[in-house]
């Protein structure tokens, strides 16, 4: 089961992404403390996060059977991206389920500090080679939209969902494991990003609910 062989094989890449996860979670409690049934919205949080990890192993693992015969040693334990992905959509439900209003404000900088973190994992598991190093590149990018969302604390959900899958995307033709998992000419993670980022210029351009009470 490949759950239990990432804990075995992998240690501490596993504990790296268990830090980088419970430091979202800790930090959005902190966040949204003064908040209407913040205890409520930080649960959301943590499930929405376990949900996203456990769906991102079991793609991987997909991606993984498919694609091993093309390289030998081809492995593909865990992706960031997939889990960032399906993140909203788990939060969507159980905000649903809770009968809270949906409100994705707070999870900004929380999501940007667990990728940051999580990147870690990736520097010690040397999985993101190719022409460039990925893991490095988006530590630093996410650490830098981190602080400067700190500062600024403007930066909304809906353009994070546009950014950081546009720069998956790019980051995919640098990889060594792009001529691998290409179908036709691109791979399953730059469609995806397509789809995300199309989705999140779509939310981002309609109109506010203000703008029809004008």
């Amino acid at each position: 089961m490949i759950y239990l062989d990432l804990l075995v094989n992998k240690p501490l890449y596993c504990a790296i992404i268990a830090v980088a996860l419970i430091s979202g979670v800790a930090y959005y409690l902190i966040s949204i403390e003064k908040a209407e049934k913040f205890k409520l919205k930080a649960i959301i949080f943590l499930l929405s996060g376990l949900f996203s990890v456990i769906l991102s192993l079991s793609v991987c693992a997909l991606v993984s059977l498919i694609f091993s015969g093309k390289k030998a040693g081809y492995r593909s334990v865990f992706s960031i991206f997939y889990a960032f992905i399906s993140f909203p959509f788990f939060t969507f439900i159980l905000q649903k389920s809770a009968k809270l209003k949906l409100d994705f404000s707070g999870y900004v900088s929380p999501l940007l500090l667990s990728i940051t973190i999580a990147r870690i994992a990736c520097m010690t598991e040397g999985c993101c080679n190719g022409k460039i190093y990925a893991a490095y590149i988006e530590a630093g990018i996410t650490l830098s939209l981190f602080i400067y969302n700190q500062i600024k604390k403007d930066l909304s959900f809906s353009t994070l969902y546009a950014i950081y899958p546009a720069w998956r995307f790019i980051a995919e033709f640098f990889k060594e494991t792009y001529d691998v998992e290409k179908l036709g000419i691109l791979t399953l993670m730059q469609y995806v990003a397509t789809v995300a980022v199309v989705f999140a210029i779509i939310v981002i351009t309609l109109p506010k609910r203000r703008d029809y009470e004008k």
